[in-house]
């Protein structure tokens, strides 16, 4: 309580802090054809107060009275830094930049930056790009950029891994939406963009790359994605865009936007925002019989044994007649069998292994991935350059999730309503964030019930009934001298070979009545005992502050903090919240940073440190100090060394998740002495292919069965250093962009299974005497319990890589552009460790992109092109592990403007020859995708523009 309370003083003294302020206002126009440019932006330099020019290149906004620098910028121009004296007016040309390294950014440092000031590596898709991208998904074209992966779960899903050691999960990354943390409360990472914004509302995205804690906190281990939206007041009018095409699974594709914004006054202190998307497409397949078939198995991958003998002395024994399964004639035939089989022992059916045929994924999906995405939002100025501004964001999907196992994630819904108010020099935001699973349900288990429900409703009965039918014509009618001890086994063996041929005739099919009713009692059952439906209502509510100490002349200084609350709520079906059992989870920080140009302008310091605290876990610091060296306005020198920490989320510490007979599981308290999983694989396959006895392996092999100790999870830590370079060469035309680092991870955050003895302590002779028991051929019980959970590993583990990019502009509107990305690490702990089995690492070695941007090339005309080489590099994950297989693709757009019926109509496709792909093992392959589309854009309509007053010039 007392730090909320501290909190909200700091949130009151932010908010009343600010000097005073004066209006200006201007007109920004191209230095070379005197157009004026639209969207403009026009800021403080060193802070977040700025707007951008309207329809007629105009802009008026207030600045503070001790401001004495303007930044100007735009897409596609050089920016330019104005002296604020005494005037009110400001008209401001630009000079055309043929590439984006004078584009504004704030994510790195979270004040306005142009990229090439930035410390660390940064890369920014601007509206116009996010517009014209080749594959027409822009987040699928954010892989265009070095080091930077798009890892596909599905259609639907998708993720994004910046330098490796992620996989169907973005773990290790944050993605904000308007400063919003995108994440899913119950999962702890963003749901690909599900609940994201559409394309027509985006003004931005940048992409950090690198450790970022000490800005962002807790899991901004490997960068962070944060997505600018729209300002209501600057980007007015209505506007829309229909897109459909066809993908080569076979399937359609069909995606619909619209966005609307208007200022509702004349002062200009009212505006509203209001934007959409629906999407629905094929889902691509995933039909890799060895990871995409959903059978009920043991966790070895053995077939079922059922003793069929048992199973006929049972319901000998059973209740019969009226109210049973039973009847008297039907018990009456199980006590001859019984009795007559006492006397042919030979006849006896005893036990049988079953190999289910089991189910391929797309028995058993949703064949259509969907989204529907809604934002609406209200903003108002306040005098002195104050502005509150509420939104609600609402994201609806049905796709496939990978993880440790694939899961249909049906109508699941995301809620995020936010309450901001932002001044000159600070910001005070809070919001609340819930989930609802829906009607989603897990594929594997889904598979594995209708297998398990198929043998005991018909597989095994059905198999009973052949088999002794035949035994009744082959004996006369269960004579009980009538076989002679010369024919017992062929008539046995003959019995068996039609009673198997019998039962698999039984194996229910999608769209049987058996098949459906089963697959539908299974998915709508949330009863992690007995169904496979996902109960998830989790919340998350946030609250956060930044004040910029505008008043310090010496440095430049800003500061913030936040706290979290999760509120996980799943009723046991994916965490420990069983029996009314509540889960809460707290987290609180802060952070200072503070930076100092020194050399007359050509050295600049930045300095930050953070402090956070989880309540599961201790205090967190992360530091951070980075170094830019400009020698002159084309070349610049970074160096930046910063330390970043992950928490553990909240399934590697509370899951209780059943696969199987297996069941994955949270390590927050640890698990002690366990035996390894692996080295139960090994001895089982020992003992079932009869290659050794029990008592050989305790003579021989006593060693054989290996321990580990589990225990409770720490937080990851990586420290990283930097170093780049950015320049331009050739009048300005060639870009160049290099970043090398190195990252050093301590407590390493890997998955591992692990055999817990049912009975026992593992390591102790009366529990391996129960293993031994388990893996007998006359055992049907099973004494130890296969679990899967995360644990940190004690051995640091290095990682490194470098990337470069070029661009060049050709003129007449025509930029290409080269990147190359490298990364490697030294897994040797990884492979040592006795905890360890997954690195995780899950990145191509080398990578590379080529493309070419083209815009107005002639009239209106423009294209976009992107090529991408990827060799073939190693998957390890809970899913799956095995080799991803070299890959290229093409995308390709061609488009045409026609500004006076502000259209666009464009045509493309991505990975146009159709050469499939896979990014993640279990994940389905990647075909083409054709599609064409029209966007109707009129951009601030309505506005009226600025006032003239006394002039300047630049």
């Amino acid at each position: 309580m007392r730090k909320l309370l501290l909190l909200n003083a700091l949130t009151l003294l932010f908010a009343f802090a600010y000097s005073q302020t004066r209006n200006i206002s201007g007109k920004i126009s191209d230095a070379s054809n005197k157009e004026t440019l639209i969207g403009a932006t026009i800021s403080v330099k060193g802070t977040t107060t700025g707007v951008q020019t309207d329809e007629n290149g105009k802009f008026k906004f207030e600045i503070p009275t001790t401001a004495k620098t303007l930044v100007v910028s735009y897409v596609g121009y050089e920016p330019k830094e104005i002296q604020v004296g005494s005037g009110t007016v400001y008209n401001v040309t630009l000079e055309p930049s043929f590439f984006g390294g004078s584009d504004v950014v704030v994510t790195s440092s979270r004040v306005s930056e142009t990229l090439k000031e930035s410390a660390i590596q940064i890369e920014k898709m601007t509206a116009r790009e996010i517009k014209n991208s080749a594959s027409g998904d822009f987040y699928q074209s954010l892989g265009n950029f070095k080091g930077i992966d798009i890892v596909n779960s599905s259609a639907g899903f998708k993720v994004i891994n910046l330098r490796g050691f992620s996989d169907t999960r973005s773990l290790r990354v944050k993605q904000y939406i308007d400063g919003v943390d995108n994440e899913s409360p119950g999962l702890n990472f963003p749901v690909s963009n599900i609940a994201g914004a559409n394309d027509l509302d985006l003004e931005s995205i940048e992409v950090i790359s690198g450790a970022a804690s000490a800005l962002y906190g807790a899991n901004a281990m490997q960068g962070v994605i944060s997505m600018k939206t729209k300002d209501p007041f600057d980007h007015q009018g209505i506007a829309f865009q229909l897109k459909g095409g066809y993908k080569t699974v076979p399937g359609g594709y069909v995606d619909a936007q619209f966005r609307y914004a208007q200022v509702l006054d004349k002062k200009e202190r009212l505006a509203i925002k209001i934007s959409g998307s629906y999407t629905r497409e094929k889902e691509w397949l995933a039909t890799d019989s060895a990871y995409n078939t959903y059978v009920s198995r043991d966790t070895l991958g053995n077939p079922v044994v059922v003793d069929v003998s048992k199973i006929l002395r049972q319901k000998a024994l059973e209740d019969y007649g009226p109210g049973t399964d039973i009847t008297q004639e039907d018990h009456e035939t199980f006590v001859k069998l019984g009795n007559w089989l006492d006397f042919n022992p030979w006849a006896s059916p005893s036990t049988i292994k079953i190999k289910m045929p089991g189910y391929l994924e797309p028995k058993l999906i949703t064949p259509n991935a969907q989204s529907f995405k809604l934002n609406a939002e209200l903003h108002y100025k306040f005098k002195k350059d104050i502005q509150l501004s509420l939104a609600y964001r609402f994201g609806y999907g049905t796709a496939i999730y990978q993880s440790a196992a694939r899961y249909q994630i049906k109508d699941f819904t995301l809620h995020n309503i936010k309450a901001e108010v932002k001044g000159k020099n600070f910001s005070v935001k809070t919001y609340v964030t819930t989930e609802d699973a829906g009607n989603s349900y897990n594929l594997n288990l889904t598979g594995a019930y209708i297998n398990r429900s198929n043998i005991a409703e018909d597989y095994v009965p059905d198999y009973i009934e052949k088999y002794f039918d035949v035994l009744d014509t082959l004996s006369d009618g269960f004579c009980a001298d009538c076989v002679s001890e010369r024919n017992q086994p062929q008539y046995a063996a003959n019995a068996r070979h039609q009673a198997q041929a019998a039962a698999l005739k039984s194996w229910y099919q999608k769209g049987d009545h058996k098949f459906d009713s089963l697959f539908n009692t299974y998915t709508q059952d949330p009863d992690s005992k007995t169904g496979t439906k996902f109960f998830d209502r989790s919340t998350m509510f946030h609250l956060e502050g930044q004040y910029q100490f505008d008043f310090i002349k010496a440095v430049d200084l800003i500061a913030g903090a936040s706290y979290r609350l999760y509120v996980p709520n799943s009723r046991g079906t994916i965490f420990e919240d069983t029996a009314g059992r509540k889960i809460r989870v707290q987290e609180v920080g802060g952070f200072i940073q503070a930076s100092k140009k020194l050399a007359k302008d050509k050295l600049r310091i930045i300095g930050s440190v953070r402090l956070d605290k989880n309540s599961n876990f201790p205090v967190q610091f992360s530091p951070r100090l980075s170094f830019v060296i400009t020698p002159n306005s084309d070349h610049t020198i970074r160096i930046n060394a910063s330390r970043a920490f992950r928490i553990p989320t909240l399934q590697e510490q509370y899951l209780y998740l059943g696969i199987g007979n297996s069941r994955l599981v949270g390590n927050l308290h640890g698990y002690g002495v366990q035996y390894t999983q692996k080295s139960i694989t090994t001895l089982d396959s020992l003992i079932r292919n009869n290659v050794y006895t029990v008592e050989q392996i305790e003579t021989n092999m006593p060693n054989l069965v290996q321990t580990v100790d589990i225990k409770p999870l720490k937080t990851e830590l990586v420290t990283t250093v930097d170093i780049g370079y950015r320049g331009e060469f050739l009048k300005k035309r060639l870009f160049l962009d290099f970043t090398a680092y190195f990252s050093y991870y301590e407590r390493f955050l890997g998955f591992t299974r692990i055999a817990s003895p049912v009975l026992g302590q593992a390591g102790t002779e009366s529990a391996l005497n129960q293993i031994y028991a388990s893996l007998a051929k006359s055992s049907d019980t099973v004494y130890y319990q296969p679990l899967q959970l995360y644990a940190n590993l004690n051995k640091p583990v290095p990682s490194w890589g470098a990337n470069i990019s070029l661009s060049y502009y050709a003129g007449k509107g025509i930029s290409v552009y080269a990147n190359y990305t490298y990364a490697d690490l030294y897994d040797k702990p990884l492979l040592e460790s006795g905890v360890l089995q997954l690195t995780g690492f899950n990145t191509p070695k080398h990578k590379v992109n080529i493309g070419v941007m083209a815009s107005k090339v002639w009239q209106g005309l423009g294209f976009a092109a992107n090529f991408k080489w990827v060799p073939d590099y190693e998957w390890q994950a809970p899913m799956g592990d095995g080799t991803i297989k070299s890959y290229t693709t093409l995308d390709l757009s061609i488009s045409y403007e026609l500004e006076k019926i502000y259209s666009t109509f464009r045509i493309g496709g991505s990975n146009i020859y159709n050469k499939k792909y896979q990014t993640a093992i279990a994940s389905p392959y990647i075909g083409a995708l054709y599609y064409a589309g029209w966007t109707f854009d009129m951009v601030n309509f309505g506005n009226k523009g600025s006032k003239n007053e006394a002039k300047t010039d630049f």
